[in-house]
């Protein structure tokens, strides 16, 4: 009994343990390691944000060029507001993928908010779309200006579209960021070049409906 009571002082003095171990504290854990210094602090980290990126020039035309295209052919169509409504969904879808080649956010709400500041009115654009759509409810004249005037102003201002927002996102900026009227000179600049492009593009489009011509043929056979 006596002996119990002098081994459990012997344990109290930091003797053996019942368990067989020291009565020293144990060993605490290491110290986790400390962040790289160049390792970004977890809360500096945007989920779902893209980095931005810089797309081939040659890859952004050849993307702007096609929505031009579709553009154009939207014009054609014969019920007038519906050929300018579907050329805003094709401005809205331009920016779309343009915001991705340049890895930049994109939603619905301000591409249209974009589309809308950038041809509602810069050199006249906006009110002359309208003017000529409204053409093709009268027939014979008013359907040929109608049918060749909206599709080319149609990828006009679908091509100074996608040249502004490519030079916006190629100086660091963002679609909630861009203003209208900074870029006014250079969205009428686009327009008048654009215009050209689109002449082509109507042309095309009228050969593929038509087939070749009987001059497309000789070039061709020449």
């Amino acid at each position: 009994m006596f002996g119990g009571r002098k081994s459990m002082n012997e344990t109290q003095e930091g003797g053996v343990t019942p368990g067989g171990t020291s009565g020293a504290a144990p060993t605490p854990p290491p110290e986790p390691d400390a962040p790289e210094p160049d390792a970004p602090e977890p809360d500096t980290v945007v989920s779902g944000v893209p980095a931005p990126l810089t797309p081939s020039p040659h890859v952004v035309d050849r993307v702007i060029k096609n929505h031009v295209m579709a553009a154009v052919a939207a014009g054609v169509v014969p019920v007038p507001g519906v050929d300018l409504a579907a050329a805003v969904g094709i401005q809205i879808a331009l920016i779309r993928r343009l915001s991705a080649l340049h890895g930049r956010p994109f939603s619905q709400n301000a591409g249209k908010a974009v589309v809308t500041a950038l041809t509602g009115g810069a050199a006249g654009v906006g009110s002359g779309r309208l003017a000529a759509s409204a053409l093709k409810l009268i027939p014979g004249v008013g359907w040929g200006v109608g049918f060749v005037t909206v599709p080319v102003m149609n990828g006009a201002a679908t091509y100074a579209v996608g040249k502004v927002v490519d030079r916006h996102y190629r100086e660091g900026g963002a679609l909630l960021d861009l203003s209208a009227d900074a870029v006014r000179d250079t969205y009428a600049e686009a327009v008048r070049a654009g215009k050209d492009l689109s002449r082509r593009a109507l042309d095309t489009l009228r050969r593929k409906k038509k087939g070749p011509t009987a001059e497309d043929e000789a070039g061709s056979a020449a």
